[in-house]
């Protein structure tokens, strides 16, 4: 089995006496209509000052960015998404078309090094973590299932994950 719920796997882990000091970091992203004085995007930019993602999608832009810590919670809250529209109107010199297609937040696993929780669960036979990869689950998500897969079936991974342990937090330390 292996647990790999986000900034919820700490949840899961806890009854079993894994400690994961997981925080759910919510990240925002609104999209909207180009307005007339836009540029035409070909690829996502990244407003480096702001901390701001735009990325051209079929017909509109996404904007996105933002990693508040608030707990596990889904709230949205309009001063973060209008944010995110003042820092790329400051780049995109975009009249800011009034209305968005879309606003949504979700929660990025966090964990406190910065390194995400990969690997099998000592003392628990069977039973593996895939966690923690913050901002980047989506580039590394599918390492890990990789290194997951190299664990399961070979008994060990490809290349050394020992920083990845995923009981890191609760070995006592010599």
């Amino acid at each position: 089995m292996v647990i790999a719920a986000g900034a919820h796997s700490a949840l899961l882990t806890g009854p079993i006496g894994l400690r994961l000091p997981l925080q759910g970091a919510k990240g925002y992203h609104r999209d909207r209509e180009p307005g007339s004085g836009a540029p035409t995007l070909g690829k996502t930019v990244m407003f480096g000052e702001r901390s701001v993602y735009c990325a051209p999608m079929s017909g509109f832009l996404r904007y996105a960015g933002t990693l508040e810590f608030s707990g596990l919670n889904l709230d949205l809250r309009k001063p973060r998404l209008e944010q995110l529209s003042r820092s790329a109107s400051l780049y995109l010199h975009d009249d800011q078309a009034e209305s968005s297609r879309s606003e949504w937040c979700g929660l990025r696993p966090c964990l406190p090094d910065g390194y995400p929780a990969v690997g099998a669960v000592p003392g628990v036979r069977g039973l593996f973590v895939a966690t923690g990869h913050a901002t980047l689950g989506l580039t590394l998500g599918p390492v890990s299932g990789k290194l997951l897969a190299e664990i399961i079936l070979d008994g060990r991974a490809s290349m050394n994950i020992d920083a990845f342990g995923v009981d890191r937090f609760t070995r006592r330390h010599r």
